[in-house]
């Protein structure tokens, strides 16, 4: 609801390169988030109603938390700003939109919780932009996007990140036998 976050209407190219308006979240100040928490889809101001579409710089700046959850974005999500989940240790498992198309500069920079980043096949990831998950000393695997064309070295993607597998040509993927596993050089 419109109580628990700032909003103001964007526009956001989708992966066909269309223009799609929706809202993007300036800041959630909402209610306590606990174990699995699912973000709006749309949202409804007055007489409009639109998709929640972009998630913005510091989002959630002021969001303090004292236990871990798993965070559902909004599946018509397209975009995650810089900063936008910086250092916020209370996410523990997040599942990306298959429709986003970047994520942006420190967005979950420092997520010291963060395990799981759950990305499907039909991701329409093409931009991950550097820092974006260093520092996340507990994060596992990362699965690489096969639409990707901007996605920067392993020490300005996960620096920090000791325990890390990243997996990349989803081409080659199917499930229960991953390859290409990116080495840590």
């Amino acid at each position: 609801d419109i109580q628990s976050m700032t909003v103001k209407k964007v526009t956001r190219k989708n992966k066909d390169n269309v223009d799609v308006v929706g809202w993007e979240i300036v800041e959630y100040h909402g209610a306590t988030m606990e174990n699995e928490f699912n973000l709006n889809n749309s949202l409804t101001i007055g007489e409009e109603t639109y998709p929640i579409i972009s998630i913005g710089p510091n989002a959630f700046r002021n969001n303090q938390m004292t236990s871990t959850l798993k965070l559902n974005l909004p599946t018509g999500l397209l975009y995650i700003s810089d900063y936008a989940f910086y250092k916020k240790d209370f996410i523990k498992s997040i599942k990306i939109s298959d429709f986003v198309t970047e994520i942006g500069s420190y967005a979950f920079y420092d997520c010291c919780e963060l395990e799981d980043v759950i990305i499907t096949k039909a991701s329409s990831i093409t931009r991950i932009r550097p820092y974006a998950f260093n520092n996340c000393i507990n994060l596992r695997s990362f699965v690489v996007p096969k639409n990707i064309t901007e996605f920067y070295s392993y020490y300005d993607m996960f620096e920090n990140c000791p325990s890390i597998k990243v997996v990349y040509n989803l081409s080659t993927y199917s499930e229960g036998s991953i390859k290409n596993v990116f080495p840590k050089a």
